[in-house]
């Protein structure tokens, strides 16, 4: 839960690194409170409007984690829009899932 609201507390923070460890515990978090309102939303009258502003609240966040982590492994900013293309998403997660790189912050500041 700490990897999750750091995250949110480096919600506009698009410079930096986000390891591999914290990344993924965020992710986990995330996920599990989508399905909990999912599973809310599904079991209550209380529509979609629940979720909508839980994904509008995490999307800036959720993006600038993306972007830290593509630099924490040396992959530059422009990988993320990978996901545009069939598959794309397939391959972004495998560049998510890499080990930190050695000397990536400069290698994705000098291309990015």
């Amino acid at each position: 839960m700490s990897s999750y609201v750091h995250v949110i507390r480096q919600g506009f923070n698009f410079k930096g690194l986000c390891d591999r460890g914290q990344f993924w515990a965020f992710m986990a978090v995330h996920c599990l409170i989508s399905l909990l309102l999912l599973m809310l939303e599904l079991k209550t009258p209380i529509r979609a409007w629940l979720e909508i502003a839980y994904r509008l609240f995490i999307c800036i966040p959720f993006m600038a984690a993306v972007v830290r982590r593509l630099r924490d492994t040396g992959w530059a900013l422009h990988w993320l829009f990978i996901v545009l293309v069939p598959l794309g998403m397939v391959f972004l997660v495998a560049l998510l899932t890499l080990p930190s790189g050695e000397g990536s912050v400069e290698e994705a500041d000098h291309v990015a």
